[in-house]
């Protein structure tokens, strides 16, 4: 995440979170950082507010195995 905040060519919040994706993607390992980051009830949180899916349980079990595909 670090690394992300020193490229100096983002300027804002979307362009680090679509580096971070797609960097995320090319490594082939979406799957792990989104079961960290389910996992983590104080991001979920920060970031969404209630009643959006990532917010919901049931919905983030089975979000990690699509990523994977």
């Amino acid at each position: 995440m670090q690394r992300f905040k020193l490229l100096l060519n983002i300027k804002n919040y979307y362009g680090r979170d679509k580096a971070q994706l797609r960097s995320s993607i090319n490594k082939r390992c979406l799957e792990k950082y989104m079961q960290l980051y389910i996992n983590n009830d104080n991001l979920i949180n920060r970031f969404y507010e209630n009643g959006l899916i990532m917010c919901n349980t049931e919905k983030n079990l089975i979000m990690p195995f699509n990523a994977a595909d």
